[in-house]
């Protein structure tokens, strides 16, 4: 990506799929961080993500290879690999072999996301994605998924619009700019709360039938790879949407977003405001990722009054989720 100033992946969690289209015994292949990755679910339910080719004579594991109870066998000499990646079963020999080891991706499935670890370095995950407890709430209807991509985008620039206040009116449609009224960075996650005037001088719309309000965007972000937005318009209308990036290549990622609306009580389907807003959420991630997938990233833009300040605390934040380029910096001026 033109003026883009890092060269490896971010380090995190990030989502590959959801948990509705894993069945028990299906297996997929997908491609991220430049490489294959197989997916499958055990016939009890477990979800494994591994590299694609077989230890033994190197067959692509996602063409053809099928799940055996908790295992999965290669389709080219039968070897079978258990869900820790170890060796289980060599077809018509009465063994195993003790070194072969298929690499595991760590993998965590919650509230229907399945989301894996990525870092250059190796290293096990530096912390866990507590989840989002409301996709698994009687409160809340069942989410609604759409995928943007791949295009010519790196998960950090969706980070960046969290200090965005002036892109409302003319991506999204608001009458006037956003007001950011809190930012924390802790460690790996950054905490967020944004103040959005709806149905600004207009005194009726779907969203906002009895005239404007005043509404909060909440947000954390854990890491690069995962965002949580809880979009709360009044006190019946909560929307908690995931906007995931996960980086194709070095220069394409797709978009996973992922909505759900406050139930409206005594219905099960979602109808009324609940079920145009989480829709609606899906297009406003669109119109914004419109704008990235054609981005020239700006390493030192020219700041409007109050943006400046919010932009470079994002940036310095998400400075921490490229090891691998620091630990070669560092080398090489060593």
């Amino acid at each position: 990506m033109e003026g883009w100033p890092y060269t490896t992946f971010p380090t995190g969690w990030f989502q590959i799929e959801w948990s509705k289209e894993l069945a028990s015994g299906q297996v997929k292949t997908l491609h991220y961080f430049d490489q294959d990755i197989v997916l499958y679910r055990t016939e009890s339910g477990l979800p494994v993500a591994t590299d694609a080719y077989c230890p033994h004579l190197g067959a692509h594991l996602g063409h053809g290879g099928c799940v055996m109870g908790e295992n999965l066998r290669c389709p080219w000499h039968g070897w079978q690999w258990d869900p820790k990646g170890r060796n289980a079963e060599i077809a018509f020999v009465d063994m195993t072999h003790p070194k072969a080891n298929l690499k595991q991706w760590e993998l965590r499935e919650m509230d229907g996301l399945i989301i894996v670890w990525y870092d250059a370095l190796g290293r096990a995950p530096l912390w866990e994605f507590p989840g989002v407890p409301e996709y698994s709430d009687a409160d809340y209807y069942d989410a609604f998924t759409a995928v943007m991509g791949p295009a010519v985008l790196n998960p950090q620039q969706p980070r960046e619009n969290t200090a965005d206040l002036y892109h409302f009116p003319f991506v999204h449609g608001s009458a006037e700019p956003s007001e950011l009224s809190e930012m924390e960075e802790r460690g790996h996650v950054l905490y967020e709360t944004m103040d959005l005037k709806l149905g600004g001088g207009k005194t009726s719309t779907w969203l906002t039938p009895n005239g404007p309000v005043n509404a909060q965007i909440v947000t954390n972000l854990y890491g690069l790879g995962l965002g949580v937005d809880r979009v709360i318009v009044d006190d019946d209308l909560t929307v908690v949407q995931v906007v995931a990036v996960t980086p194709v290549t070095k220069t394409e990622s797709v978009l996973l977003s992922t909505a759900a609306g406050t139930r409206i009580p005594g219905t099960t389907e979602p109808t009324g405001r609940s079920k145009r807003m989480m829709e609606s959420q899906h297009l406003q991630i669109g119109n914004d990722f419109e704008i990235w997938a054609h981005q020239k990233y700006v390493t030192k833009p020219y700041y409007a009054p109050k943006e400046g300040r919010f932009f470079n605390r994002v940036r310095s934040w998400a400075h921490q989720f490229y090891p691998a380029d620091q630990y070669e910096h560092a080398e090489h001026n060593g």
